[in-house]
């Protein structure tokens, strides 16, 4: 009857289950059977000539029969919900393509270098994985997504001679690449983010501060720094320094994390830089994670160790 109803477009009402019950599956059978439905309505919910559903209405509770003015007031709600099913499902499309173009943005400026492929995927795993730590909320988690994929987008317009310099870097060429945080803001404003994404473009053009002020391209401290941008500042951080760049081979694990806890409460928030930890433990449950910051690993200036 349901179905009969969607692919012909028309209502159907029916007083008594029992007349039909030869017509019906042994499952809509069993189904009417259970919810106690001796009379029902069905009809079609359509928007533009296009069967989207359908609408039904049983009567379990009065021994009062369904007539021939139920079906009109249902079939004049019926396209209202039509409506509201559109307008859904468009919603979804916009919102699907919004999180392709973003990845397809994110994947284009890893793509420039076989070496740095993945990296803001890999942030991005490592951001979401402190956000749980953290117990943030799911809106903000994927702020904090979308803002990950994106946060080194303004290496576009970096040569590719300084971003795949295998030597260091001279001053000039320095203050060049530190231009891509502030580039990355200014690109993603021409996005104009709206509602819960209206922090993306201050979160990744923030996300080289650190709280002692010593970051760029504003030199923030503190509480200067938003929650995002210092999450993100943790993740691109690790992932930088234990992924193979042209100046320099990965670092090993143990290493890594003794920069990372030295960095402690100096560069990154101590609390993020635990969630991080914490995370990685659980994650990656194999591997041996030093997490005692009474450790050094001022092996290597770190300007020398992250390249920006």
């Amino acid at each position: 009857m349901f179905v009969v109803s969607f692919r012909e477009q028309k209502p159907f009402l029916v007083n008594d289950i029992n007349e039909i019950e030869t017509t019906l599956s042994p499952y809509s059978l069993e189904f009417a059977k259970k919810l106690g439905a001796i009379s029902f309505i069905c009809c079609p919910i359509i928007y533009e000539g296009k069967s989207l559903g359908i609408l039904a209405v049983d009567n379990i509770k009065t021994k009062k029969s369904l007539i021939q003015s139920d079906i009109s007031l249902l079939m004049g709600v019926a396209p209202e919900i039509g409506i509201s099913i559109h307008n859904c499902m468009l919603t979804e499309t916009k919102e699907r393509q919004f999180k392709s173009i973003i990845q397809v943005l994110a994947t284009s400026i890893d793509a420039r270098d076989p070496l740095t492929a993945g990296h803001s995927e890999k942030v991005t795993e490592y951001a979401l994985g402190i956000c749980c730590e953290l117990g943030l909320p799911k809106e903000y988690q994927e702020i904090i997504r979308i803002a990950s994929l994106l946060h080194d987008y303004g290496k576009i317009g970096i040569k590719d001679s300084i971003l795949m310099k295998p030597g260091k870097l001279d001053a000039e060429e320095r203050k060049e690449i530190e231009t891509h945080a502030k580039q990355t803001k200014e690109i993603l404003e021409q996005m104009h983010f709206e509602g819960i994404y209206k922090e993306i473009p201050d979160i990744t053009g923030s996300h080289h501060e650190k709280i002692n002020g010593s970051g760029y391209p504003k030199g923030l401290k503190g509480e200067e720094i938003s929650l995002g941008a210092k999450i993100i500042a943790v993740a691109d951080f690790f992932e930088a320094i234990t992924s193979k760049r042209h100046y320099r081979d990965a670092m090993p694990l143990d290493i890594a994390f003794q920069l990372l806890n030295e960095e402690a409460g100096k560069s990154y928030d101590e609390k993020i830089v635990e969630a991080f930890i914490n995370y990685y433990n659980t994650k990656h449950s194999n591997q041996v994670c030093l997490t005692n910051s009474n450790q050094t690993a001022g092996l290597i200036p770190l300007h020398k160790i992250t390249g920006v």
